[in-house]
C-alpha cells in the first residue's frame, strides 16, 4: 500500500482568527489597536441664549454681559441674528461679531457708530423681530 500522505505536499494552516468573547464571531486584526482617546469631564458648552434674551421692552439690552468675551459664548449664529435684528453688520469672525455687538451696549439706535451699521440702516426704524 502506498501512503498518500507521504507524497502529498504539506498543507499550510493559517492561524485561526481571534474570536470576539461576547459573540464568538471571528475578529480580523488589521494592525495594532487604535489608541484610546481620553475622555474629559469638561462640561458641555452652555446653549446659546434665546434671541429674545438680548432685548428688553423692544430695545437691545446687554446689561447681563460685562465683556465681548461673554458674548462670544453665545455662538456666532446668535450674535449674527441679534446684530442683523438691530440693523448692524452681522458678518465677521466670532470675536469681531462679539466686539461689534458689545460696542452697541447702552447706545440708542440712532447713536450706533456708522462702522457698525449695515447697509440700509435707518436710525428711526424699529428693531426687526422675526
Amino acid at each position: 500500500a502506498v501512503d498518500a500522505g507521504a507524497d502529498a505536499p504539506a498543507e499550510a494552516t493559517a492561524p485561526s482568527p481571534a474570536a470576539d468573547p461576547a459573540t464568538g464571531a471571528p475578529v480580523l486584526s488589521r494592525g495594532p489597536p487604535a489608541p484610546q482617546v481620553p475622555t474629559t469631564d469638561a462640561p458641555a458648552p452652555a446653549p446659546a441664549p434665546p434671541r429674545e434674551s438680548f432685548f428688553q421692552d423692544g430695545a437691545l439690552c446687554l446689561d447681563r454681559f460685562s465683556s465681548a468675551a461673554q458674548l462670544e459664548a453665545c455662538g456666532p449664529e446668535a450674535l449674527r441674528d441679534v446684530l442683523t435684528a438691530v440693523g448692524a453688520k452681522g458678518g465677521g469672525s466670532l470675536d469681531e461679531r462679539a466686539a461689534r455687538l458689545f460696542s452697541l451696549k447702552g447706545l440708542e439706535r440712532h447713536d450706533y457708530p456708522k462702522k457698525a451699521r449695515a447697509k440700509g440702516f435707518e436710525a428711526g426704524r424699529p428693531v426687526a423681530r422675526n
